[in-house]
């Protein structure tokens, strides 16, 4: 009950007007549709492995997976620790079809990449593969990648394909998503990344497995450089 109210009000609700996480009205203007509280409660990553991403809390440069992990990907980025609020958006945006979330929630992806400086040529968003998407109507990673094109007057090349219609990663053990995306990807035209620094889009970072076949793909298509920014990145879990 308590969803479908949230989805009523929202309807109701002029875009950009309400809280995106709580619902409460904004008495301001919010570049991510958030209330104040609700920003607050964004858990930013601050610093990161200048590899893949994952936040780390000491002076080192790599996290310990990255050091001599022979990733495919020059670099990851990522904006937001895969929990709580986040995990929440996230489920709503791909699973609950609100797809207007993808708008604001690439605004902190557009942010982290100016703050960082990252240049590039392209821009190209994880493949769904063709059942997944008749399904699901939509492929988030493309959402955030139109948005983030948009923001910054860049272009959006959809060049690769996923061709293996794979189980979902996050039902898999560590083990088996490392070996369940081989083969999974392919660049259909070598001819847009020839050459080209290209900025790969992902809603969550978990093992890298996924990035890590779009690397290589791209670089296969002599890709000059594959880098990558994802919106949350997932803690690792330690046993």
């Amino acid at each position: 009950m308590k969803r479908i109210l949230e989805k009523f009000w929202q309807a109701l609700s002029p875009e950009g007007i309400t809280c995106i996480v709580c619902g409460a009205e904004l008495n301001h203007d919010s570049r991510y549709s958030m209330c104040d509280s609700c920003l607050k409660k964004m858990p930013l990553i601050k610093k990161s492995c200048e590899k893949c991403g994952r936040e780390i809390y000491d002076d080192s440069k790599l996290c310990f997976d990255c050091e001599g992990s022979g990733a495919k990907y020059d670099r990851v980025y990522s904006v937001l620790n895969y929990e709580g609020v986040v995990a929440g958006l996230i489920y709503r945006l791909k699973y609950g079809g609100e797809k207007y979330l993808a708008k604001y929630l690439a605004r902190f992806m557009v942010d982290k990449l100016k703050e960082a400086n990252v240049k590039f040529d392209i821009i190209v968003p994880v493949p769904l593969n063709k059942n997944r998407l008749k399904k699901r109507g939509f492929n988030q990673a493309e959402l955030l990648a139109d948005e983030i094109a948009s923001e910054l007057n860049t272009q959006v090349v959809s060049c690769t394909d996923r061709v293996v219609d794979t189980p979902f990663q996050a039902r898999l053990t560590k083990e088996e998503r490392l070996t369940n995306l081989k083969d999974a990807f392919v660049v259909n035209d070598k001819s847009l990344v020839k050459g080209k620094t290209v900025l790969v889009i992902d809603d969550i970072f978990t093992t890298g497995s996924t990035i890590n076949e779009c690397a290589t793909v791209l670089f296969k298509a002599k890709a000059k450089s594959v880098i990558a920014i994802t919106l949350s990145h997932a803690k690792k879990k330690f046993v």
